[in-house]
């Protein structure tokens, strides 16, 4: 499933309701079997959860509330089974096709279920999810907000998907009609929350509704009047219901967010910009937050659209700078910022357009590339786009590169100086990535081949020239370093020494650092970092190895393995360690090494099955060639 914000909106008003939920299914949860599924689902064994319904549906003794869910939790495993599976995988229409069975069967069967609104919102989940696939095939893995033909799968799903959930409007709300006020005892506590979920289940139906009405309009060819009708329709349901909600504040957001993209698609420019930041200024209510980041996104594409490009940057940057320490990674945080640095682009070349020499507009440049090399050392879908707008600033504006080194008199200076040139050659270097595709592809003609070729050399050089420089540099700043200089600095300058040695190809300088700094910052992050470089150096001097020297260097290796699975047993540089004497000691045939080194390798490590699987694979091989040898031992004394 990939519709924008619906599956944030789900866990939202889970969270809004969590007590409630809670109360109404604690009863529920305490039975074995209940247990015992849920057991499975969290772990993802879904077949075997499914084989387990199967196998309790003609028992004597189930009891019948299990016996009334049985369909329900079926349709939900199939469904989960379902979801885990990659588009590609032939199973997983089946497996849909079969959820949607279940789930139909159980409504049809289970009239006065009080599951019964969690059934119809999987279902039209279920809908969703499969109008989501017809636009990503129909787009060539690409959701396009605008097509030129329409998606007759897509818009199909979605007119089901609206059309159930109108239906779970209407059913619901018969429900809540016979628990208004007194007709409830209010200290009936399971009651209550039980009004209070089919409350937040109608609401959601609605928000629901609303957005499969607005993407099947956006399903149909750009231009037609029923693309333009459902727009048209959706944009007054949500507006309706931001109108009319007032309690629950996640979903009354969430129709004005959907409003506002509506009017943003429409040419309501203005509205919508107005819709953005009222979402963006709300205040008190934390789960809001990857909404209002979202918000804030739309709102500094809006207003630079408009040319307002310094009134978008400061407004983005104003909701960075309030950013959380968890927030930092997220996707929502991310994708503003991606945003903010294109539009500093933008707004650079606008204003280099005007004057080729304007201070501001390479002072734009700076800032953009200084946030997307930091957005690169996150992980996440946004590193492709980060690349692409980051490479493009290095090929077409670096910084020209000097032999000469600067004058530096402190440890700050030339601590900065050192990493100005470090990051010029980051930047250069993600560069040569987009000139050796170009130079790779096969539609690039022996002119511009010939052209490519003298980039890569120039800026290789460039950046070798940064890197040794930084080197130096950084050398002066640890003599250079006093007392009253910063000790995290110090740190991180010996940091940097070691990954630029090892860059410059000088493993065992590298080696020798960083594993000084691994071992005096045993248990924290900083020293898990210096032990990745170590591990790097090991690995660069293994690869061009003889084998008397990767006898040395195992030896060598072993203590520092060890003192990794000791200080950090859980990391990835611990059971990589461990892992490559195993895999030295398998290479080198030397099994009872290899057994002792498999001890090393972090209980509940990815990499534990795998050697031991390829430990006992070259065990079996051995004893093969062994017992292969023997046997043609014995043959010949026969002759």
């Amino acid at each position: 499933m990939n519709y924008p914000g619906l599956t944030r909106f789900f866990l939202t008003v889970l969270a809004l309701w969590a007590s409630s939920l809670f109360i109404v299914s604690q009863t529920r949860a305490e039975e074995p079997y209940q247990r015992f599924l849920e057991r499975l689902r969290d772990e993802q064994l879904f077949d075997l959860a499914l084989t387990y319904l199967a196998d309790q549906q003609d028992k004597p003794d189930l009891p019948p509330e299990f016996k009334a869910d049985m369909q329900l939790e079926r349709g939900l495993l199939l469904y989960q089974a379902a979801a885990v599976l990659p588009s590609s995988n032939p199973q997983r229409p089946l497996k849909l096709d079969e959820a949607e069975v279940a789930l139909q069967q159980f409504l049809n069967s289970q009239k006065q279920h009080p599951r019964r609104g969690e059934a119809r919102m999987k279902l039209g989940e279920l809908l969703l999810a499969r109008a989501e696939e017809a636009r990503l095939r129909a787009g060539g893995g690409v959701k396009a907000e605008k097509v030129k033909e329409d998606i007759p799968e897509a818009i199909k799903f979605y007119g089901e998907a609206h059309d159930l959930f109108e239906s779970t409007i209407v059913e619901l709300s018969g429900l809540l009609e016979g628990l208004k006020g007194a007709r409830i005892d209010l200290s009936d506590s399971s009651a209550v929350a039980y009004r209070q979920k089919l409350q937040s289940d109608v609401r959601q139906s609605q928000l629901l509704s609303a957005k499969s009405v607005e993407e099947r309009g956006r399903s149909r060819a750009e231009g037609s009047p029923e693309r333009t009708a459902d727009l048209e329709t959706a944009l007054k349901m949500f507006g309706d219901l931001y109108l009319k909600e007032q309690k629950l504040v996640a979903v009354r957001n969430y129709a004005l967010f959907y409003r506002s993209s509506i009017q943003a698609t429409l040419g309501k420019f203005d509205d919508a910009i107005d819709g953005f930041q009222r979402i963006a200024d709300e205040e008190g209510y934390d789960m809001l937050r990857p909404l209002q980041t979202d918000a804030t996104t739309e709102l500094v594409k809006l207003l630079a659209n408009q040319q307002k490009f310094q009134l978008a940057i400061e407004r983005g940057d104003k909701w960075l700078s309030s950013a959380r320490p968890d927030e930092r990674a997220t996707k929502e945080l991310l994708s503003l910022q991606l945003e903010l640095s294109k539009q500093r682009v933008a707004w650079s070349e606008a204003l280099k357009a005007k004057d080729p020499t304007d201070r501001v507009a390479s002072r734009l440049i700076r800032d953009a590339r200084t946030a997307l090399r930091s957005m690169l050392r996150v992980p996440g879908v946004h590193q492709e786009a980060t690349r692409e707008l980051l490479a493009q600033l290095g090929v077409e504006a670096s910084e020209p590169s000097s032999d000469e080194l600067p004058k530096v008199t402190t440890f700050a200076e030339a601590s900065a100086a050192a990493g100005e040139r470090i990051e010029r050659s980051e930047t250069d270097s993600i560069g040569l990535e987009t000139l050796r595709l170009e130079l790779a592809d096969a539609a690039t003609g022996p002119e511009r081949k010939q052209e490519l070729n003298e980039q890569l050399r120039t800026a290789q050089q460039a950046i070798d020239n940064d890197q040794r420089q930084a080197i130096e540099l950084l050398h002066s700043a640890l003599r250079l370093y006093q007392p009253s200089d910063s000790r995290e600095s110090l740190f991180d300058t010996r940091l940097r020494l070691a990954f630029l040695l090892l860059k410059q190809q000088r493993p065992w300088e590298a080696m020798a650092v960083a594993e000084f700094l691994s071992r005096s910052s045993a248990g924290n992050d900083q020293g898990l970092r210096a032990a990745a470089i170590t591990l790097g150096s090991y690995s660069d001097l293994l690869r061009t190895a003889n084998a008397e020297a990767k006898v040395e260097l195992t030896n060598q290796l072993q203590p520092f393995a060890e003192f990794l699975v000791m200080t950090w047993p859980q990391s990835s540089e611990a059971s990589a360690a461990a892992a490559a004497l195993v895999q030295l000691s398998l290479m080198d045939k030397n099994f009872d090494q290899a057994d002792k080194f498999l001890a090393l390798v972090p209980a509940g490590s990815p990499e534990t099955a795998k050697l031991r699987r390829d430990a006992g694979l070259m065990f079996y091989a051995q004893y093969l060639q062994e017992k292969n040898g023997a046997g043609e031992e014995a043959e010949s004394t026969q002759q």
